[in-house]
């Protein structure tokens, strides 16, 4: 199928299409027009380049639309505005597309899932989504953080992982009041600056394992509880003494130290020792 048919229009009790490997190329929006009752739209694995809206009056699609997957397809760039006219739309999916621009912004999505894509951190302040609690950016080709992160302030999961991140610094979400998990998982880290008292209020998840780094420090940790991740690292260097309190549980499988504890309670009790061998895994992603 190059197209969808002419009577598409036609089907006004339809609430769910799914279009799968398909050999649509361009996605116009207007041809659902009419369809007031359908919810939810599927077009996965197709070879969609590029979407467009031309309708030129209300549609009655504007207040039905709630979930719209376009992944694995080929689309590069994406204008927020084009779901401008969307007011029930929540979820948007866009993987594994090869996005390297998103502009715009979207006032009712809370969902927005772009893993395995392009986007560099210049591409993540050009658009907004002041509703969005989920935001995951894994797979792209994000190497620093951009300061404009700091608007992110409804964002409670937040995931990073698998970028090309050599160096993290947690004073660069600080601002997030919302983030309650932060993933920086399979990165290049080297070096993590957590010593800070500009923290992110309600985090209590940190998950780094899969990086380089070879130390931690996390006698500093403004916030109540926080669970940290940190296996499949390299740390040497971890002084278990000189930790916060407020640092709940710690996971740090395969090092060359080991010191973990799943509860406050465990952490009295626990004893950091020397690992003298130890196989470093192959990275598969």
């Amino acid at each position: 199928m190059v197209e969808l048919p002419r009577t598409m229009h036609n089907a006004r009790s339809l609430k769910f299409l799914s279009v799968t490997e398909s050999n649509v190329r361009h996605l116009d929006l207007a041809k659902f027009c009419d369809l007031a009752l359908l919810e939810t739209m599927i077009w996965k694995r197709n070879k969609i380049r590029g979407i467009v809206n031309s309708a030129t009056r209300p549609c009655a699609l504007y207040g039905a639309l709630k979930y719209l997957k376009l992944s694995e397809n080929k689309l590069k760039t994406l204008q927020l505005q084009l779901f401008a006219p969307f007011q029930q739309i929540t979820h948007l999916d866009l993987r594994n597309n090869k996005i390297h621009s998103i502009t715009g912004t979207h006032r009712t999505l809370v969902t927005l899932q772009i893993t395995d894509n392009k986007l560099a951190e210049s591409a993540l302040c050009r658009w907004n989504l002041p509703r969005a609690s989920i935001l995951s950016l894994q797979n792209n080709v994000v190497s620093n953080v951009p300061p404009c992160l700091q608007n992110w302030k409804h964002i409670h999961r937040f995931s990073l992982t698998s970028n090309e991140l050599s160096n993290f610094s947690i004073e660069s979400v600080a601002n997030m009041d919302s983030l309650g998990e932060l993933s920086l998982a399979w990165n290049k880290i080297e070096f993590v600056q957590l010593r800070s008292y500009q923290f992110p209020k309600n985090l209590t998840e940190l998950n780094m394992s899969n990086n380089r780094l070879h130390q931690l420090d996390l006698s500093l940790v403004p916030v109540p509880s926080l669970r940290v991740i940190v296996d499949w690292n390299f740390i040497t260097t971890f002084d278990v003494n000189a930790t916060s309190p407020n640092v709940s549980a710690l996971e740090m499988s395969n090092n060359p130290i080991a010191c973990a504890w799943k509860s406050p309670q465990e952490r009295n009790r626990v004893q950091c020792k020397q690992v003298l061998f130890r196989t470093r895994r192959i990275p598969v992603q």
